[in-house]
This record gives C-alpha cells, sequence and structure tokens, in this order.
C-alpha cells in the first residue's frame, strides 16, 4: 500500500512518498496459480463436427460435454481407447486428465437434436448441455497478460531508477517500493528554492495586444515600484560586474 512520508521528521528533512507494491505481487501470483489449476493438466486438442461423428460412431467417445453459451463442445475418450489418438497430440503425448478433445459450432447448432440424432445413428451417448459459470476466470484470464506487461513496465523502472541513486537499493529500503532518481530530486530542490527567492504572481493576458498591455496587466502587482521586463528569448549580460536588472 501507499505509505505517506511526506511529513518532516526530527531534523526537519523531508522524507520521500513511496509506493509498496507487494499487495499487487501478491494477487498476480495467486492469479497465476488459479490459471495453472483451475486448467488441470488437459490439453484438448481441437477437432470439427464430422471427426466427432467418426468417434462416436466407433465407440471412442465416453462422455460429451456442450456449453451452450460458448458454442462449444468437450470430448472425453475412454481410457482403453485413447491410444487410438496418439498421433494428435504430438510430442506432448496423450494427457492424463480429460477433456482430451474439443469441438466449436454456430449459434445455429441444437445440441439436443444432434446429440439424439447420434444416439439414433450410432446408439446412445452420454452428453451433458450446461452454461458456462466462470465468469470471474474468464476475465482474469482475459486480463492477466495486460497486468504482466505493467508490472514488467514497473519493475524495469524501479530498476532504472535504484541504478540513478534512489529507490529500495538503499539500506533498509522495502524490494517494492518505485524507486526514486536522484536527478529528479535535485530539480525539485532547486524549483522549491526558487519558489523562496521572490513573491511570484501569475496575470492572465485575456486579449492578445502586445507587451505593452501584457505589463499593464501586471500594474496591480508592480505599483510605484521599479520594476524590469524579461523575456525568455531575451539574454541580458551585464560588462559592469553590476547585474543587469538591478542597474
Amino acid at each position: 500500500m501507499a505509505k505517506n512520508k511526506n511529513s518532516k521528521g526530527k531534523g526537519g528533512k523531508t522524507k520521500v512518498f513511496t509506493i509498496n507494491l507487494s499487495w499487487l505481487y501478491i494477487i498476480i501470483l495467486i492469479g497465476i496459480g488459479y490459471l495453472l489449476f483451475s486448467r488441470g493438466s488437459s490439453n484438448p486438442q481441437k477437432i470439427e463436427w464430422p471427426e466427432v461423428e467418426q468417434m462416436v460412431s466407433k465407440g471412442d467417445v465416453e462422455e460429451i460435454t456442450f456449453v451452450r453459451n460458448d458454442y462449444q463442445g468437450y470430448i472425453k475418450i475412454k481410457p482403453e481407447r485413447l491410444s487410438r489418438y496418439a498421433d494428435k497430440f504430438g510430442a506432448a503425448g496423450v494427457p492424463k486428465k480429460s477433456p482430451h478433445f474439443f469441438f466449436l459450432v454456430s449459434e445455429k447448432f441444437n445440441p439436443e437434436e444432434s446429440f439424439a440424432a447420434l444416439g439414433e445413428a450410432y446408439g446412445p451417448v452420454d452428453y451433458k448441455i450446461k452454461n458456462n459459470d466462470r465468469v470471474w476466470g474468464n476475465v482474469l484470464e482475459w486480463i492477466f497478460w495486460p497486468i504482466m506487461m505493467v508490472l514488467l513496465w514497473v519493475w524495469m523502472f524501479r530498476g532504472l531508477g535504484r541504478n540513478m541513486g534512489g529507490g529500495p537499493g538503499m539500506p533498509g529500503g522495502n524490494p517494492f517500493d518505485v524507486g526514486k532518481a536522484k536527478g529528479k530530486l535535485d530539480q525539485l530542490r532547486q524549483i522549491r528554492r526558487i519558489s523562496e527567492l521572490a513573491n511570484i504572481h501569475f496575470v492572465w493576458q485575456k486579449r492578445m495586444l502586445g507587451l505593452g498591455d501584457a505589463i499593464r496587466c501586471a500594474e496591480a502587482h508592480v505599483g510605484d515600484e521599479p520594476f524590469a521586463v524579461l523575456l525568455g528569448d531575451t539574454l541580458l549580460q551585464s560588462t559592469s560586474g553590476v547585474p543587469a536588472v538591478k542597474q
């Protein structure tokens, strides 16, 4: 979680705001474990509906599970018939767990009529029809890789920050703190120092009527005091040893 270290400690030193990302890494590890164990060791191979009919006709199918809202079916082959399909699984070999195959169909596919037709042609077929209720599992599978890319990005810049002089490389640092580049902190100190040199006011010129009008807009802040007009594209250099503005 975020830790606010901006408050001044002993001696008036300002502490740096760091972000603890350990909770995010823990969530990712839990997600990886869920994906691994929810899928099991099965690696089903894709087949077409005519191949399903051939398997049923040979008496090799033990069970068919059809997920209606995914338009997808899963085939479980009888253990004693699995050796017939070893060539379809390649070097990975025949999986020990089911499902062994899966097939995709269109919205026009009617599972009740199709499975009933298989039963009439080749004998009774053991099948189940259900809806996919693994909503959160599917969402996790979709967002898993984008999250991993973000974590990789954070990890890389954390390392860059550490190499530039800040971050968890410091003694006692949290390994999940995002690194703070020393150069950036120096720039922040310089900006704060400039803001303490004078009272700075910003005035908005509503209409672009030239430099004279811009100076007039600042009249209320200058009054009768002497002032200098400093432009960003103009460099004033003194040759007398007295600063140009002081002259």
